[in-house]
């Protein structure tokens, strides 16, 4: 109810919703969302609907002084202290091929930091950004989306790594051009990030493939690979390099990249502290990912 309270008092404030997303960092959609979630609560409305303008009713009038009050007990209760570990929950998306590898290690790292803070993760693989603007997550780890986001998103690039051409060993051919016109293609979702990566490759380079089955996980199209159903282009992880019966075949100088960061919601003035060590954590962690280059060094 935090948020909540804080957004009614912001909107109070500012006088209309528009004037309180622009001070909030947040759309307006967003806010207004908010404010109808506090008014389900109280089950009373707080506003005249009628104009552009935010005027509180006798309801929202009597209830601001509270609101006041009670934001300002919140955040003495959240409020970190050197003698107050840090509490609460942070809520986290990822992808799959990121879930039990960086995002597992940072969660170690961020526990050792914050011991006291829940840890809620999901793993997703389309939709991040509307569930971190709707704050059903407060960051998530993703592949970077082909438009960067926007006001009130914020993208924190972590590190790349090149896609490759994985074989079953028993193919002879050693290029990926001849790999395709051996057998076929095991062919990742139209709909994910890197679907459409993988697509505008094979347009790009005018190839065209056998298709023979759709997914849309790596390690279960590796694992196909290694059975002998096909190739696949995937980025390439240790988990690859360690998948028994491929080949591993370099894209050379048309290789192309799947680069991975963070999307969470631009930094207010009172900036969650537990999201912001759990960035830490990410980017310490992504310095130390194999077969990647760091985005800052690009």
């Amino acid at each position: 109810m935090l948020r909540e309270l804080s957004t009614f008092i912001a909107v109070c404030k500012y006088g209309t919703f528009t004037g309180a997303s622009a001070r909030l960092n947040m759309t307006q959609s967003a806010v207004s969302d908010h404010i109808r979630r506090l008014e389900e609560y109280l089950d009373t409305q707080l506003f005249h609907r009628t104009g552009r303008s935010a005027k509180l009713n006798p309801a929202g009038q009597e209830f601001l002084p509270l609101a006041e009050q009670a934001l300002e007990l919140l955040e003495k209760m959240r409020k970190p202290s050197a003698n107050k570990p840090l509490r609460g929950t942070i809520r986290i998306g990822t992808i799959a091929s990121m879930h039990s590898t960086l995002v597992a290690r940072a969660m170690v790292l961020f526990r050792h930091s914050c011991p006291d803070v829940t840890i809620r993760a999901v793993r997703l693989e389309t939709g991040a950004a509307g569930h971190v603007e709707r704050e059903e997550l407060d960051l998530a780890v993703t592949i970077r989306p082909g438009r960067l986001p926007s006001h009130p998103l914020s993208w924190i690039p972590l590190f790349r790594t090149p896609y490759v051409l994985i074989a079953p060993s028993s193919w002879e051919q050693d290029t990926w051009r001849s790999a395709l016109r051996r057998g076929p293609l095991i062919r990742y979702e139209h709909s994910t990030a890197g679907g459409r990566s993988i697509d505008e490759f094979l347009a790009h380079e005018r190839t065209t493939v056998k298709e023979a089955i759709w997914m849309n996980h790596f390690d279960a199209m590796a694992t196909l690979v290694s059975y002998g159903a096909g190739a696949a282009f995937v980025p390439l992880t240790r988990l690859i390099v360690d998948t028994s019966n491929i080949r591993i075949i370099s894209l050379e100088e048309k290789t192309f990249y799947r680069e991975l960061g963070i999307l969470t919601k631009v930094a207010s003035e009172k900036p969650d502290i537990a999201t912001a060590r759990f960035i830490d954590a990410l980017k310490e962690v992504g310095t130390n990912v194999e077969f990647s280059e760091t985005v800052a060094r690009l």
